[in-house]
């Protein structure tokens, strides 16, 4: 399991399906070389899903991911009989070589942070399929997308343990505030460690250093400005938390290879 980063993206290719199920207190199917991605989200009773490598109970309000070729088989788990919304989904090929394949980032068995949130979207998802009403898909897509994005965040979470869970705090922090002042001891005491400590951790576990991290985030957020908005480069310089616009026209070409001004003109080129 990977963790995200600021350029994670995934392309919602096509939405197969969207379906309503009540199935009997002992259902069981199973399935060879599955042709799509999909969500499965469990309202009542409790199912079981087992691979060659996960053998996962799932409870009501919660998500089973089924991935695009995967073999398994389902089964009820409880006297109850189980009743899910079942959504399935092609994702385009990855348009870039770094970025890893949905089934690499996403746990078999999926744990919402906000359950109910999630269950509205996915009632919604359910609705606006069977009602299909005039641009339907759009908000198919839209509804579907911010599910992705609350089960790769619960995916993440849920699966780690130990010092790497200590670290979250710090990460969320810095995601949130990256174009204020940094401070080392303030992200170190978020995660209860000493600076030295809290460094050799997210090293570790990010590949980088706590100010890399930080700077990425300020570059990837001032490259979305420059394309989507008319503002100066030295405001953009200082809503993304840099007080020398010098310094961050030169990090910037140092980590894009072109100055802000190219990579905005090469941008507006390419509407």
């Amino acid at each position: 399991m990977k963790s995200l980063t600021p350029e994670t993206d995934y392309i919602i290719a096509d939405i197969i399906n969207v379906v309503d199920k009540q199935a009997s207190a002992d259902w069981y199917h199973t399935r060879e070389d599955r042709p799509y991605h999909g969500f499965i989200f469990l309202q009542n009773g409790r199912i079981r899903c087992r691979d060659g490598k996960n053998d996962v109970a799932v409870e009501v309000d919660e998500i089973l991911y089924l991935e695009k070729g995967s073999a398994y088989t389902l089964t009820s788990d409880s006297a109850v009989r189980p009743e899910y919304i079942i959504v399935n989904f092609q994702i385009a090929p990855a348009q870039s070589e770094d970025m890893p394949p949905l089934e690499t980032m996403l746990e078999r068995r999926i744990v919402p942070r906000d359950k109910l949130s999630v269950a509205e979207k996915f009632r919604r998802l359910n609705d606006i399929y069977f009602y299909m009403p005039a641009g339907y898909r759009i908000e198919l897509r839209s509804l579907l997308y911010s599910l992705l994005y609350s089960a790769l965040n619960a995916s993440m979470i849920n699966n780690v343990t130990g010092d790497e869970q200590r670290l979250l705090p710090a990460l969320q922090q810095m995601r949130e505030t990256f174009d204020r002042e940094y401070d080392i001891n303030a992200l170190a005491g978020l995660c209860g460690l000493s600076p030295s400590h809290f460094r050799k951790l997210f090293r570790d576990y990010y590949g980088m250093s706590p100010r890399d991290y930080l700077l990425s985030l300020r570059i990837n957020r001032a490259k979305s400005l420059l394309l989507q908005s008319d503002l100066p480069v030295g405001t953009i310089a200082e809503k993304t938390g840099f007080n020398d616009n010098a310094y961050f026209c030169k990090l910037f070409r140092m980590l894009t290879g072109t100055t802000p001004g190219t990579f905005r003109s090469s941008g507006n080129d390419m509407d």
